[in-house]
């Protein structure tokens, strides 16, 4: 198997990022903070050096195979909410698909420290409700300078 990832992978890469980081509407972003997505900030180049460069060869078939599987389902086109259906149903399918699909959740997702770290002013208090994304359940509201625009 090639070192690099093909174009299908990253595209799948890419989407899965944003699947677990997308984008939020809300109505006082004067920034766009909460507008960016996972690969706005870059983090679908830095997972796929990192799938290349520093994930051991016989873990790296595995990840690049659920990219290639996800491909096969329909992932790049599919609606967020489809997405987050096909992730669901992998993660039940196998303790090892279910791994997978938990690497790249916790590569992709800042921690509640990390989103700190991206935000250090964030007072996290507030909670917003889930928009379109599970894992967007409880972020902080920043009244805090946003990360420069893109």
């Amino acid at each position: 198997m090639s070192a690099e990832l093909n174009e299908t992978q990253l595209l799948v890469l890419r989407t899965l990022c944003d699947t677990f980081v997308p984008s939020i509407k809300v109505a006082d972003d004067p920034t766009g903070f909460w507008a960016r997505t996972a690969s706005d900030l870059g983090v679908d180049k830095v997972l796929a050096r990192y799938l290349v460069e520093s994930v051991p060869p016989e873990l790296r078939g595995g990840l690049l195979g659920l990219l290639d599987g996800l491909a096969a389902q329909g992932f790049v086109g599919a609606s967020q909410e489809k997405r987050e259906s096909i992730l669901s149903r992998i993660s039940g399918s196998s303790p090892e698909a279910a791994k997978g699909v938990a690497f790249y959740q916790k590569q992709i997702t800042p921690a509640p420290s990390e989103f700190r770290m991206m935000s250090p002013m964030c007072e996290c208090r507030q909670s917003f409700p889930r928009e379109t994304s599970k894992r967007w359940t409880q972020m902080c509201a920043s009244s805090a300078q946003a990360p420069a625009a893109r």
